[in-house]
């Protein structure tokens, strides 16, 4: 009896798990034959929109050049770090970069993206954000910025390693 208890409900949770497949299989099918799927669509492309438009002001054609101090450290494998400021048109607006070294650190690409903060009312004003970043390369390596993956200029500044540890900022 025990046995048979044991093979009833093994056979009754293997076809409750199969109908579960089935009734999920069998409404996408629906959805995706009534063009469910396809009215979500518009929706989505309206968000990327509509975070478009919050991040306008933040393209790179408002920033027209990058002013930093630039340092090379001859250890680690050699080490750059870039300390400045990246005029952005909103006091609210984030910067976060990452860089990438090419042809074996002869020339490095920082890159900088702007994020709009949409908790935040900013009127605009133009406002300084400081950033410093470090990367390894080779000692004259060719550096080029972007901002929002447009080529900003790049006017540096030597400096010592001493100096950009005391003064982050342009």
């Amino acid at each position: 009896m025990n046995k048979k208890a044991l093979t009833l409900s093994l056979v009754l949770g293997v076809a409750l798990v199969a109908g579960m497949f089935i009734f999920a299989y069998l409404s996408s099918m629906e959805l995706l034959s009534s063009g469910g799927f396809q009215d979500e669509k518009p929706f989505a492309k309206k968000d990327a929109q509509k975070t478009s438009q919050q991040s306008k002001p933040l393209q790179a054609n408002i920033v027209d050049h990058i002013d930093a101090k630039h340092s090379f450290v001859d250890s680690y494998g050699g080490m750059h770090t870039l300390a400045g400021a990246v005029l952005l048109s909103v006091p609210c607006d984030v910067i976060t970069y990452n860089t990438a070294s090419l042809n074996n650190g002869k020339e490095v690409r920082v890159m900088f993206e702007t994020h709009a903060n949409p908790s935040n009312g900013c009127a605009a004003q133009k406002t300084p954000r400081p950033f410093k970043v470090s990367f390894k390369g080779v000692k004259d390596a060719h550096i080029e910025t972007y901002v929002m993956d447009r080529p900003v200029p790049l006017h540096l500044t030597e400096v010592s390693q001493k100096d950009l540890t005391s003064d982050v900022a342009i």
